[in-house]
């Protein structure tokens, strides 16, 4: 009887492992997040059914951006925009509704650990379709935190995952844009399923923080580092520097992530 019990949880635990392994996945992504100056990066999205994990500015990955880009024919390299051994990573559990993201020190501001709400997007399927690489994708757009998006995204991989927040299709996304132009993630390698077991682990690293703290900090951010560097300088030049408020985006959000948030506009 315990060699019939055995048996059956080693079949058992043979059938969850291979599972698992095909809902795993890895891709890469061309990719480009709001500032007032397009930053081309390279960024990573490891999946499996339950989590994923999206990271950019991480040493090193610029250098294999512009590696890539040579290979395929793009003489524009990936711009260096801030990166350490960790890089920016986003990290969502679709079992316990949770997400976190770190952000890269500046010299002006340190690592941060955010807890971010889990925040339905409210996407809207259409019918267009086309191929990207051998995956068939659908067309859906929404409105998330203040940018309309357009998003494709591939049944052929059920998993309801896609770069930086952007989550909640039933396929994984493997292109996304904003209607400014601002964001912009393109699939450029997609490994699926992945042959070996994919690496899925949350940040841990930086100051914590509540998504609604962070957006606080950050609204305020440009003019404290503007009053650090006022701090600095000798009192004849100080005293004529004056601080600009822009009154058409007062909280500086034109060139961030997200420009609006849900307990804002509710």
């Amino acid at each position: 009887m315990k060699k019939y019990t055995l048996l059956i949880l080693v079949l058992l635990s043979f059938t969850l492992n291979i599972c698992s392994a095909q809902t795993q996945g890895y891709v890469e992504y061309e990719y480009y997040h709001p500032r007032a100056t397009p930053v081309q990066r390279l960024a990573t999205l490891n999946f499996d059914g339950q989590r994923s994990l999206f990271v950019f500015a991480r040493d090193g990955y610029e250098q294999l951006a512009n590696k890539v880009g040579r290979q395929e024919g793009n003489t524009a390299s990936a711009v260096v925009f801030g990166s350490d051994p960790i890089g920016s990573v986003y990290y969502r559990d679709f079992e316990k509704k949770q997400m976190i993201y770190r952000t890269v020190p500046t010299k002006l501001i340190q690592s941060y650990l955010v807890n971010d709400t889990w925040t339905t997007i409210p996407w809207q399927i259409a019918g267009d379709r086309k191929k990207i690489g051998k995956f068939n994708c659908r067309k859906a757009t929404a409105n998330f935190r203040g940018r309309a998006y357009t998003a494709w995204f591939t049944e052929e991989i059920p998993v309801s995952a896609g770069p930086w927040k952007l989550f909640g299709l039933p396929g994984l996304i493997l292109e996304a844009t904003d209607s400014e132009n601002m964001f912009r993630a393109y699939a450029k390698k997609i490994v699926y399923p992945a042959a070996n077991p994919i690496s899925i682990v949350p940040p841990d690293e930086g100051k914590k923080m509540s998504i609604k703290e962070y957006a606080a900090f950050m609204d305020n951010a440009a003019r404290e580092a503007m009053e650090k560097m006022k701090s600095k300088m000798p009192r004849e030049i100080a005293s004529s520097f004056v601080i600009m408020e822009n009154k058409d985006d007062p909280k500086n959000r034109k060139f961030r992530d997200e420009k609006a948030y849900e307990w804002e506009v509710n």
